[in-house]
């Protein structure tokens, strides 16, 4: 499709929204004035990287954090740089030479910083240049210091060396055997020099060097110096000015956050402050309400009493354990039943409600089970202000003022840590985003609700006088949190649902689907991913060992496995009374029921029992029934007694096993029931869904409804709809798969029809269904689960009514499909990013002398584009040969001149390359663009791609980089094929379009397939649509079909599919690699763009990228 879509005009239509880890799926369905569907206004999936830099996809570290990495190493490089160069100028406007220390004899630095502190040395020009070498020494080897310490006050000349230096001369007395009497030199070059040859290497583990030495302790051996030699005073105060020159670490990041509606002379506080953590605890157990009892008969619901959430508080907010609290745990901890603790449908100012799970305080369980030591061991000692200082610390915003002690500390404890603890911070999970508040109006909320039986409105009220129907202002809905995969989640949707807004005004709803990982980051995501995969792998070892001890054929049923799991638990005891049971007369039994429909079908919940026992209990919560009973062994305390006898589960480790007795013991100690499902049961609490919610609403007003789904719901919808059955996707497949990407799309159609009492009856339905499988028989009171469409008339025609409209909708989006009207879109990476530019590993240069021959090849790895400007000019010079053995030859560098005898520096491997700190760095796939060109001139024209490397465009930043003319000695040049280069150099070479990485092509795939290809049409069809994945080769790009997702696939899939769509289980396959001037030459190409709604850009007035067509 290669036209835009009708001119815009006003509609009534309702928005879905599926978020999933790498997906957005969006669609807007038109509606009449009945609620049904018209037409299909957008539908499309959007797939994004989760901010994930591509080439650490294999830890999960984000661009921000490689980014953020890379982003400080290039700053500490310039500021070291640009420090040198100032200390190199003012030793040369004094009068001092500044020789080039990689020439320059190994420990000149050691002898001259030795010579001058042990002796006045007489003649001036060598102690000039004993001192300019003394000094440029130690700044680059100078130590650490305490940001918020001034040069100043490390020039006194009472300060004493630090632990580390005694701890250094200790070590060195040991080495050369000093007696009490002997005394230790008085500098560190001094013990350099006095170490008998080869005893011990300086730095490492076991060098001298091992302890961390202080700034401090190298300006009093410059203050020595300058004793010892008579320097003038104020020279010397300038010289050490300049060595230890350090930016002061105050930023500036504050400046650019919102201010605090209650209190505008405050900047809203960070997530991850104490003072939230606290306030979000308190907040959400104001809304806690206990239901009190008058015998059998139900009272009041009333909020906690001060004593209970001041209790409460304590116990949440100084939790460390890794594993997470339970609600049980806390009704134990106030003596309350947990059917009686409930919460309610209010959230606090952040969005967060009551949940499934107790608040916590995050920073606290993290902080406390960090693996990075230093942290760790200063947080168990830390008071609530060094705590707050280190959190602010690590935030990056404002830093406290320098006097206060706490941070002081904070900053030191940073700066002192060790490469590989600095390493590990960057994977220090913190709670990301700001807070609606100040931490000042943070904790006066916090200290007024802890202190009183009040709620969030009521200590707005009383601490800022305003009313109870007055919120905060919410973040526009694209502002950044700091999470990566929530960053491009928000603003994804932002630019859609304003581009939405744009075309067909305001939606009547917009309602989304927040899948469990939807706004998790992508480490997080593996980290579920691999618990399932560990359930997995138990589940299969149980049934294989079930079948095994049963002499069963056939793989037996989720529900059967849960049963017969239960049996073996139990060591074959009915749960309730002891008596001996078997898969044959044994039952599954909820231990505490739910009111309303449906039932608690958790295996907490579940637990095997006698046909006897499951019958006299009923539906009456165990302790209860227990109570009542006269049946032998029964009894609350027997049952708990049976529970604490039970053997480890497989695959469990013992605190897991615990874990789950207790929660077990709860269960068995409830005298009340479940709460029944309602509407808010199947909302979303992900905290960044809410936000979300919470975001949209305030943009659109409340003349829009905004829900936010849990994932179960859309998968209810489309089996209860039929969606399933009826749609067909690629793969030959009905219903939802997950190979084609566009089931994202789908997912939203289906969620954006969605009500709150549609959602209701789908999870009560599920909950009968789960049920009825566990019991083998229908529900008492509702019957057959499939039967089921809502308790009440009125519920029943609602969901009679959602059943139409779904019935009206799959139509509409078969034929979407069909027509190919549902686009896969991913956004491109079109500026100069902050990533990583090279990979890590610095590697040592080969020298070659300038008179011997010397190859293309040689000349093409000279390690700067300098060098091989000055080869290429030399007039021996052939493109072909190279340069041929002359020992006359000579040639001119950036001003050093070489002779024939002097040697060259090369990179020692044919590979993108930039010369580092005295070795050379590979630049791996870090290209930004690649360019097509036509090459013309013989028997036909011919197509070849120029790579462009990140490193070749650093200078063109703010200019057009797809533009900027790239020179022959650039790296990116310099690895393109040798046609091109030729072409380039005789101007047979065409500039014809750019493309990046994530790139759509529409090819006749057909005229051009490999064996491995066609094995794919023959599978899915005439695939026309592929995604440039990468251009490895400087001839070929690497392709992936756009619309299918290697999630899909099975695990015993041809491996052929593999390869060209990925491994399912993330083994690394190659995809499609295709010449360029094949695709060019004979596929018919088209390099497709796309808008914010996926719609075919061809023409764009604001310089966007448009679709190319090959001419």
């Amino acid at each position: 499709m290669l036209s835009t879509l009708p001119s815009p005009s006003h509609k009534r239509y309702r928005v879905g929204i599926d978020v999933g880890l790498h997906s957005i799926g969006f669609a807007a369905i038109e509606i009449d004035e009945h609620d049904m569907p018209i037409s299909i206004l957008n539908a499309m999936s959007l797939i994004h990287d989760a901010g994930l830099d591509p080439d650490s996809q294999k830890t999960a570290q984000t661009r921000r954090m490689v980014s953020g990495v890379a982003r400080r190493t290039r700053r500490l490089y310039r500021q070291r740089k640009r420090r040198l160069k100032e200390l190199d100028e003012f030793l040369l406007q004094n009068g001092y030479p500044v020789p080039d220390l990689d020439s320059s004899p190994e420990k000149i630095g050691w002898k001259a910083r030795a010579a001058l502190a042990e002796a006045k040395i007489t003649d001036t020009d060598e102690l000039k240049l004993a001192l300019s070498h003394a000094a440029r020494h130690i700044a680059r080897h100078r130590g650490w210091r305490n940001p918020y310490t001034s040069v100043k006050s490390m020039m006194s000349e009472t300060s004493s060396h630090s632990d580390g230096y005694a701890a250094i001369e200790k070590k060195f007395r040991e080495i050369v055997g000093l007696k009490e009497n002997q005394e230790t030199p008085e500098t560190l070059a001094l013990m350099v020099m006095g170490l008998p040859q080869g005893t011990i290497k300086l730095r490492g583990e076991d060098g001298l060097f091992s302890e961390r030495l202080q700034q401090k302790d190298f300006v009093q051996e410059l203050l020595l110096i300058g004793r010892t030699q008579e320097l003038e005073k104020t020279f010397l105060n300038d010289l050490i000015e300049k060595v230890f020159y350090a930016k002061s670490p105050k930023g500036s990041a504050e400046g650019r956050v919102g201010k605090d509606e209650l209190d505008p002379s405050q900047y809203k506080a960070w997530r991850a402050t104490r003072a939230f953590q606290e306030y979000r605890i308190i907040s959400l157990l104001a809304n806690i309400r206990i239901q009190e009892r008058n015998g059998t008969s139900l009272g009041e619901k009333r909020p906690l009493s001060v004593a209970e959430r001041q209790k409460a508080f304590h116990f949440l907010n100084t939790w460390t354990k890794q594993n997470f609290p339970t609600w049980a745990d806390v009704s134990e901890l106030l003596g309350i039943d947990r059917g009686d603790l409930r919460g309610t449908a209010s959230s606090n100012d952040d969005g967060e409600r009551v949940t499934s799970a107790p608040p916590i305080n995050n920073v606290e369980q993290t902080m406390s089970n960090t693996s990075i030591k230093e942290f760790k061991t200063f947080w168990k000692s830390a008071n609530n202000a060094s705590k707050d200082a280190l959190i602010r610390e690590l935030s990056n915003v404002e830093a406290p003022s320098e006097d206060s002690p706490e941070a002081i500390a904070a900053s030191s404890l940073i700066r002192s840590m060790p490469p590989e603890s600095l390493e590990k911070l960057e994977s220090l999970h913190l709670p990301d985003g700001r807070s609606a508040y100040s931490e000042k109006t943070l904790q006066r909320l916090s200290t007024y609700m802890l202190n009183n039986v009040a709620d969030l409105h009521a200590a707005r009220r009383a601490e800022f006088g305003v009313d109870d129907d007055w919120a905060p202002a919410a973040a526009p809905i694209g502002q950044p949190t700091g999470n990566p995969a929530v960053d491009r989640v928000l603003k994804a949707t932002n630019r859609w649902l304003m581009m939405a807004e744009h075309r067909w005004g305001t939606p009547v709803s917009i309602n989304v689907e927040s899948m469990r990982d939807g706004f998790k980051s992508e480490k997080s995501a593996r980290e579920i991913s691999r618990g399932q995969e560990n359930r997995a792998k138990r589940n299969k070892d149980v049934i294989q060992s079930m079948m095994t001890t049963l002499n069963i054929e056939g793989r037996p049923d989720r529900h059967t496995v849960m049963k017969y799991q239960a049996i073996q638990r139990q060591n074959g005891q009915c749960a309730y009374c002891g008596s001996t049971i078997t898969m044959q007369n044994a039952e599954l039994d909820h231990i505490v029921p739910r009111a309303g429909v449906g039932s608690t079908n958790s295996r907490i919940n579940l637990l095997a029992a006698c046909a006897n026992c499951n019958r006299s209990k009923g539906k009456l919560p165990f302790a209860v029934w227990a109570k009542k009973t006269d049946k032998t062994g029964v009894s609350v305390e027997s049952a708990i007694d049976r529970v604490k006898q039970w053997p480890t589960d497989a695959g469990l480790n013992t605190r897991e096993m615990n874990d789950f007795k207790q929660q077990v013991i709860f269960r068995l100690k409830r005298v009340s029931e479940d709460e029944e499902i309602d509407a808010r049961s199947k909302e979303s609490v992900s905290w960044m869904a809410n936000e979300l919610r919470h975001r949209v609403s305030h943009h659109f007003g409340s003349e829009v409804t905004v829900r936010v789904f849990r994932g179960s719901v859309t998968a209810a919808a489309r089996r209860a709809s039929g969606v399933e059955d009826k749609i067909r996707l690629i793969g030959g497949r009905s219903g939802k798969n997950r190979l084609d990407r566009r089931h994202h799309a789908i997912d939203a159609a289906v969620i954006a029809l969605m009500q709150a009492t549609v959602a209701q009856i789908l999870t009560e339905r599920d909950s009968l269904r789960s049920e009825q499988k566990l019991t083998k028989r229908p529900d008492t009171t509702y019957g057959d689960w499939r039967e089921y469409t809502g308790k009440t008339i009125a519920d029943k025609t609602v969901f009679k009514t959602w059943l139409k409209r779904m019935n009206v909708l799959v139509p509409q989006l078969q034929i979407a499909l069909d027509e190919d009207r549902i686009p896969v879109s991913e956004n491109l990476r079109l500026r100069l990013g902050n990533g990583q530019a090279h990979k890590e590993t610095i590697q040592p240069l080969n020298t070659v002398t300038l008179g011997s021959a010397i190859s293309m090849d040689q000349i093409d790895r000279a390690f700067s584009p300098a060098l091989w400007t000055a080869l290429t000019r030399c007039p021996d010079f052939d493109w072909k040969e190279g340069l041929p053995e002359n020992l006359e030859r000579q040639i001119q560098v950036n001003g050093t001149h070489y002779s024939a005898q002097d040697e060259i520096k090369l990179f020692s491997k044919k590979a993108g390359a930039l010369a580092l700190n005295g070795g050379f760095v590979e630049l791996g796939s870090s290209f930004h663009h690649a360019r097509l060109y036509r090459i013309t001139g013989g028997k036909k024209d011919v197509y070849a791609m120029l790579r462009v490397y990140t490193v070749d465009l650093a200078r063109y930043k703010n200019q057009d980089l797809f533009q900027v003319e790239l020179p022959p000695q650039t790296i990116s040049v310099r690895q393109a094929e040798p046609k091109l280069r030729k072409a380039l150099r005789e101007g047979k070479a065409e500039y014809l379009t750019w493309f990046v990485v994530d790139d759509e092509l529409m090819l006749d795939t057909a005229k051009i397939a490999t064996e491995k290809v066609i094995t794919l049409l023959d599978k899915f069809g005439d695939i026309r649509r592929w995604r440039i994945r990468g251009f490895e080769s400087a001839t070929q790009l690497c392709l992936r079909p756009a619309q299918l997702s290697a999630e899909g696939l099975s695990k015993d899939a041809l491996p052929d599919l593999k390869e060209i769509i990925g491994s399912p289980d993330g083994g690394k396959t190659h995809g499609w690699r295709s010449a360029i001037n094949k695709i060019f030459g004979e596929a018919d190409p088209v390099i497709i763009r796309r808008d914010v709604h996926g719609r075919v850009r061809v023409s764009s007035s604001r310089g966007l990228p448009v679709t190319y067509r090959m001419k």
